[in-house]
C-alpha cells in the first residue's frame, strides 16, 4: 500500500559508479526507485539481501543515503528473489522501499542526498 513519507524518513541506495557518480562532483546523479532502510555495507549484501543483479547495477561501488522529502508517496514491502541473466538466484529479503514518482517528476527532485556517497567494501 503507498503512503506519503513521512517528515525525516532516511534510506539508502546502492549506487553505481559508472553512471550514477558525477565524476567532476561526486555527487550522486540518476537515482533509482528503489531503496532500503537496511544499512547497506557490502555488494554481498547489495547482491544477496537486496537481489540487485548486476543486469540492473554492474559495478555497484557505494551507498548513498538521502532524505525522502515529505508527502512523497512510498511503498514498502520486502524484496523479492530475482534470477539473473546466468541463472544465478539472488535472494532477496531485505526491506525495500520504492518512491513512487508523480508523472514528469525526477527523483532527484524527492530524494535528499545526505553527504557524499560511501564506498562499499
Amino acid at each position: 500500500m503507498a503512503i506519503p513519507a513521512p517528515e525525516g524518513t532516511r534510506v539508502r541506495m546502492a549506487i553505481d559508479e559508472n553512471y550514477q557518480v558525477n565524476k567532476a562532483t561526486g555527487e550522486v546523479q540518476r537515482p533509482g526507485s528503489f531503496t532500503t532502510k537496511d544499512n547497506i555495507d557490502s555488494v554481498d549484501n547489495v547482491r544477496n539481501d537486496l537481489a540487485i543483479k548486476p543486469e540492473f547495477k554492474d559495478n555497484v561501488t557505494h551507498v548513498q543515503e538521502f532524505e525522502i522529502k515529505p508527502g512523497t508517496r512510498v511503498q514498502e514491502s520486502k524484496v523479492g528473489s530475482q534470477i539473473g541473466s546466468d541463472g544465478k538466484v539472488y535472494e532477496g529479503g531485505g526491506n525495500q522501499v520504492e518512491i513512487l514518482s508523480q508523472p514528469n517528476q525526477k527523483q532527484s527532485n524527492v530524494l535528499i542526498p545526505i553527504d557524499t556517497p560511501i564506498p562499499l567494501k
